[in-house]
């Protein structure tokens, strides 16, 4: 009797703490990051030596540049926020500098989108774009002297294979899930035009999505405590 007693008692608290898990497990189930795209970039998937380079200059509001990846693809109604990360190794010639954006179906994501300010101004910065890369000449002639770095022939500032990266989010709220999302990404230059070229090889894409259940995901924020 007293073995009985005991069992009963043992499943009772063990459907009891299932039953408590389950509102936990379905909450967090809801808001989970689920990975949607998971793509690299290197010599045998873009052929040559697989590096990836524009002259094309970035324009305002996230227009120019070259587009370097796109990728369509679908997701379940219950996902209303989008992540963009991009990682790479990169360069730029003539000291130029190396910008990158993102957009899904022809928009921006944030903060690029609600970017309308220069930021901090000089002639290496555009709206709608990331400035990722740009290093110093060692005169005002940018192919020589050739004594800072020069990897490839690209003059003082031609330093190879620095670390790139950028991420992003952006709100796409309800949706049909047959409806497609592109994803496109472009690299970008500035001033861009003949010998000023940005390169990135070694690539690595990840697009990942989430339910906003509270509506404060991809949200802009100040300085301040909030």
């Amino acid at each position: 009797m007293f073995r009985n007693t005991q069992r009963i008692a043992s499943i009772l608290f063990l459907v009891a703490g299932l039953l408590g898990a389950l509102p936990v497990m379905a909450q967090d189930n809801a808001t989970n990051l689920r990975r949607i795209v998971s793509e690299f970039q290197n010599n045998h998937t873009v052929g040559g030596d697989g590096e990836i380079s524009t002259t094309a200059a970035a324009t305002a509001g996230g227009t120019g540049g070259t587009p370097v990846y796109t990728k369509t693809f679908t997701i379940p109604n219950d996902v209303d926020v989008l992540y963009v990360t991009f990682s790479a190794q990169g360069d730029t010639h003539r000291g130029s500098a190396l910008l990158m954006n993102a957009t899904v179906n022809d928009k921006l994501i944030q903060p690029l989108a609600g970017q309308t300010g220069i930021g901090g101004g000089g002639p290496h910065v555009q709206t709608g774009w990331y400035t990722l890369l740009i290093l110093p000449t060692t005169s005002t002639d940018p192919l020589t002297p050739a004594n800072n770095c020069n990897d490839g022939g690209g003059g003082t500032a031609d330093c190879h294979d620095n670390a790139i990266y950028f991420s992003g989010c952006i709100n796409i709220g309800h949706h049909n899930p047959a409806d497609p999302f592109t994803v496109v990404i472009k690299l970008a230059n500035l001033p861009g035009g003949t010998g000023n070229t940005s390169f990135y090889e070694r690539s690595t894409i990840y697009i990942d999505g989430q339910k906003d259940t509270k509506g404060d995901l991809c949200n802009g924020v100040g300085t301040g405590p909030h």
